[in-house]
């Protein structure tokens, strides 16, 4: 609770009624029992669930429930009671046992599902995907203490009107740093963003020995791993490692359709032959299939 900082009220809103609220908390360390029942899952969702719910057995990280979270109210672990917990398999002939060996093995059949699903979406292990960094970071009480000095968690002030005066400023400048980065969870060199999110919202700049495609037809090689655009009888490649790169930094399902060859439209930069960046050129839906 040293990270719990509640604002005091100013004199206009301790007249303000709809600006107060009364929070009763409970001690920390109070313990609660309960159970979760649920019908036909399959072992890999069971293992889900019990991971979700444990966070892979991990004892440091926490859930939040209730109001009051982003005071650091609220924040509890939960842990299996394997004496009570009662699995009925739908085959009559199969036994299932609730020991600690048991729900790690469902857990281990969801980390390696999760696992092999990214791997071959991102190329990258499941363990090392922003999102579930970030996630982790969040979910760690810890991390709050390693933040750098600049970077407070708090919530804007109403009396000073932040909330108001953020507004006004630039786009992205008050955008937080990501928490696994930020915290230390994750070191700045071996981050990379989402695979198939990253598109490109502003159109970037072409240097004087550069030039910009628009509404060219795009192709990939799995094989060779190489991008290629053409238009006007012109055509420009990126050759593996930059053209799967690129290629990963469209959105998947158009990935998807450029994999099966349907025609796809993109705005690409070229520097002679080479080909050097990608961006949408028209919406996903105005693909066709050739």
């Amino acid at each position: 609770m040293d990270q719990t900082k509640v604002q005091p009220l100013d004199p206009e809103q301790k007249n303000n009624s709809k600006v107060q609220i009364q929070l009763h908390t409970l001690p920390s360390n109070i313990q609660f029992a309960g159970r979760i029942v649920f019908h036909n899952l399959k072992e890999l969702e069971l293992g889900a669930l019990l991971w979700a719910l444990t966070w892979g057995n991990n004892q440091q990280l926490r859930h939040g429930l209730g109001m009051g979270k982003s005071f650091g109210f609220g924040q509890i672990s939960l842990a299996l009671d394997y004496s009570k917990c009662k699995f009925f398999p739908n085959d009559p002939v199969k036994n299932l046992s609730s020991s600690s060996e048991q729900v790690e093995s469902w857990m281990d059949l969801f980390t390696e599902h999760m696992k092999h699903a990214t791997q071959k979406q991102e190329g990258k292990d499941w363990n090392c995907t922003t999102q579930l960094l970030n996630l982790l970071a969040m979910a760690d009480p810890d991390s709050a203490t390693r933040l750098p000095k600049k970077m407070e968690l708090r919530h804007m002030s109403l009396s000073k009107k932040e909330f108001t005066e953020s507004k006004k400023e630039q786009k992205g400048q008050l955008v937080l740093a990501d928490y696994a980065i930020a915290s230390g969870r994750c070191k700045p060199e071996n981050w990379h963003p989402p695979q198939g999110t990253a598109v490109r919202k502003e159109t970037p700049k072409v240097t004087p020995n550069e030039q910009q495609w628009s509404g060219a037809r795009v192709t990939y090689n799995k094989n060779s791993e190489a991008l290629t655009v053409k238009k006007d009888n012109q055509e420009a490649t990126a050759s593996q490692p930059e053209g799967k790169k690129l290629f990963n930094t469209l959105p998947q399902d158009l990935r998807k359709k450029i994999e099966t060859n349907q025609f796809v439209k993109v705005k690409a930069i070229v520097s002679g032959k080479i080909l050097i960046g990608v961006e949408l050129d028209s919406p996903p839906e105005n693909t066709k299939k050739e």
